[in-house]
C-alpha cells in the first residue's frame, strides 16, 4: 500500500512539473513574442527619428540661407540709403547747373 501511495504521489509529482514546465513554456513564448514586437517598433520608430532628422537638419539650411538673405537685405538697403542722399544731392547740384546754363 505504501508503495502505491508513493506511486500515486511520484505520478502527481510528475504532472505537477509537466504543467509547470508547460506554463513556463507558454511564458517564454509570450515574453519572445512581446520582445519581437518591442523590437518592429523600435526599428519603425528608429526609422521615423532618422527622417525627422534629416528634415531638421534642411530646415535650419533653409533658416540659415533666409538669415543671411535678411542680412545682406539690410546691408544692401543701408547702403542705398548712404548712397541716395548724395545722389540727391548730385542730381539737384546737376539740375541747378543745367538751370543756370
Amino acid at each position: 500500500m505504501l508503495c502505491h501511495c508513493f506511486q500515486h504521489f511520484f505520478l502527481l509529482f510528475d504532472l505537477e512539473l509537466e504543467l509547470e514546465l508547460e506554463r513556463e513554456h507558454q511564458e517564454y513564448e509570450d515574453l519572445t513574442a512581446k520582445y519581437d514586437l518591442l523590437e518592429e517598433d523600435y526599428v519603425v520608430i528608429k526609422g521615423k527619428m532618422v527622417l525627422e532628422k534629416d528634415a531638421i537638419q534642411k530646415y535650419n539650411l533653409i533658416i540659415a540661407g533666409i538669415n543671411s538673405a535678411k542680412k545682406l537685405i539690410k546691408y544692401l538697403f543701408r547702403l542705398q540709403i548712404q548712397r541716395t542722399p548724395s545722389f540727391e544731392k548730385r542730381a539737384r547740384h546737376c539740375g541747378r547747373r543745367i538751370e543756370n546754363s
